[in-house]
């Protein structure tokens, strides 16, 4: 017995074009080869990488926050499936991957990562696979530089002066203009100040 697909995603016409194919194919290449390249065929649609996510996101979901499931969900559909949809996991290689997490910022890189991890982690358990090869990327050779931001700064005393002395104009609260001219005059942090005591004050 052959099942050669789900009603109604395929059709009454389509099914007996199907057929007739299939009894095409026995009669001239036998049973047992037909047999074996259908029992091929599945095994290869199970490495299909889309098909693994399906059933990757059934064990994912599962003691998720519905919000955590969507936004997995929403990356897999902009950035991933897009690219590996159709193809075999077990064909996709290191140099795919760095392809695909370039093309993003490094945070999100970095959620990608984890999600094809994950991935890659399930179809290893369903043996779909051999070797997780997201564990070989190595984010620092897409994201290996640091950008040095220079921020305005004043220089000319005269004019420190002035923004001191307008603190006045910032708040009505004595302890707000307080705290922003010890920042000033110290370049504490504002939790530092903010947990300042008395006596720690030197008048």
């Amino acid at each position: 017995e052959f099942k050669i697909g789900d009603y109604p995603s395929l059709g009454l016409k389509e099914a007996r074009i199907k057929r007739d194919e299939l009894k095409r194919d026995i009669e001239l290449n036998g049973l047992d080869e037909v047999i074996s390249k259908i029992k091929l065929k599945k095994a290869e649609q199970k490495k299909v990488f889309s098909n693994i996510v399906k059933e990757w996101m059934e064990v994912y979901k599962k003691g998720k926050a519905k919000r955590s499931v969507t936004t997995t969900i929403q990356r897999l559909q902009k950035h991933i499936l897009p690219i590996f949809k159709n193809k075999d996991i077990s064909k996709i290689t290191t140099k795919d991957i760095y392809n695909l997490l370039k093309k993003a910022k490094k945070p999100t890189a970095e959620k990608l990562k984890s999600i094809l991890n994950g991935i890659f982690t399930y179809a290893i358990s369903k043996e779909y696979i051999k070797h997780n090869i997201i564990k070989d990327i190595d984010l620092k050779q897409l994201f290996h530089t640091t950008s040095k931001n220079h921020y305005p700064f004043i220089t000319d005393l005269e004019e420190v002066k002035i923004y001191f002395n307008e603190v006045k104009d910032i708040s009505n609260r004595p302890i707000v203009k307080g705290a922003i001219k010890i920042i000033w005059l110290t370049a504490l942090r504002q939790g530092s100040v903010r947990a300042i005591k008395w006596e720690h004050i030197d008048f």
